[in-house]
Order: C-alpha cells, then sequence, then structure tokens
C-alpha cells in the first residue's frame, strides 16, 4: 500500500527524529495484555516551524468546513489539486472538480456538518494527516443513489493531505462507509 510510507514519512517529519523522554513529555495510556490501562509519559518533540505552518493551515481549513463555505474551503486547494474520497472510490481532478464531486457533496449532504479533530494531526512542512469525526443531520444526497433521510450521522475517518505552495495539491479521505451506511439507512 502506498499510504502507508506516506503516514510514515509524515509522522517521522512532524516528530523530528527519536526525542528524549523528558519534562515535556504528554501522558500517553499504555495497557499490557490482560491488564487494566495504565499512565506512562511519552516525549513530544518540539514542533518545527514548517509544521506549525501546517498546522494553522489545517485550523483554518476545518473551520472552512465547519462554516459550510464551499467557495472558502476550495480556496486551500491547489488549481490542479487530486482529492480522492473513499465514499464514491473517485479522483477529482482539479479545483473545480473537488468542489463538485466532494466539498459541495458533503455540503449538500450534511449541510450542519461539523468536523472535529480526534487526537492530535500527524504535521510537517510538506503535509499533514488527521483523524476527524463528522456529525450532523444527513439531508442532502450524497449521490443520486444515496440519499438522505434526515437521519442524525456520527462517522470517523481520517485525511492525508500534501502540499506544494502552501496549498492542497493532494487529498484522501478514508472513513467508515459502513457506518455511514447505518446510520443513513442505505
Amino acid at each position: 500500500m502506498r499510504l502507508l510510507p506516506l503516514a510514515l514519512m509524515l509522522l517521522l517529519a512532524g516528530c523530528g527524529g527519536d526525542p528524549e523522554p523528558g519534562a515535556d513529555a504528554a501522558p500517553a495510556a499504555v495497557a499490557p495484555t490482560g491488564a487494566a490501562p495504565a499512565t506512562q509519559r511519552v516525549a513530544v518533540a518540539p514542533m518545527p516551524a514548517d509544521a506549525a505552518a501546517s498546522r494553522a493551515l489545517l485550523n483554518a481549513y476545518l473551520q472552512a468546513w465547519n462554516e459550510h463555505d464551499g467557495d472558502k474551503v476550495a480556496s486551500f486547494m491547489a488549481a490542479d489539486a487530486l482529492v480522492f474520497d473513499s465514499l464514491l472510490g473517485n479522483l477529482s481532478h482539479g479545483r473545480a472538480e473537488a468542489r463538485a464531486n466532494v466539498i459541495d457533496m458533503y455540503l449538500r449532504a450534511v449541510p450542519d456538518g461539523k468536523w472535529e479533530l480526534r487526537g492530535e494531526p500527524v504535521l510537517s512542512g510538506s503535509g499533514f494527516s488527521y483523524e476527524w469525526t463528522l456529525t450532523g443531520v444527513n439531508l442532502g444526497n450524497w449521490a443520486s443513489y444515496l440519499r438522505g433521510k434526515g437521519q442524525k450521522i456520527n462517522f470517523k475517518g481520517i485525511t492525508i493531505v500534501r502540499l506544494k505552495d502552501g496549498k492542497i495539491a493532494y487529498q484522501a479521505n478514508y472513513f467508515d462507509t459502513n457506518a455511514l451506511a447505518t446510520q443513513a439507512g442505505w
């Protein structure tokens, strides 16, 4: 799978190497087999400046989605961006196609949709990946054969983004399509 090396590269770039555990460590839950969860400190590397810029871009991007502003969401994408979405399994070529096939689809299907980060994103100067939850009421159609019926939805996914010149050059959205289908009554 080609995405695993990308995720590992983003993880390593975002971590800045192998930090030594110290005072700046963050708690992490560790559960040995058959034991109750324990808390242990895990080192957190300082965020490089380019990763901080990626975090600012990610925050602004999610804010645009949560404002339900398709023009603003599309403005984060390069003119020649490639955007893959696992629901329909299509690859959109260019900002205009991504707007029609992905952005407008989500905004139409869940007009009150709220995107929330789950945990900390993996950041570097060349991109980021993050886990998210989308909640809202499915009022519109995802596609002609996937009709909204007014059900509340709440499902998780992950997005992988590569940046070029401060814009999204590639984005892949993967999520629990079974949870969405069950909740939407398809």
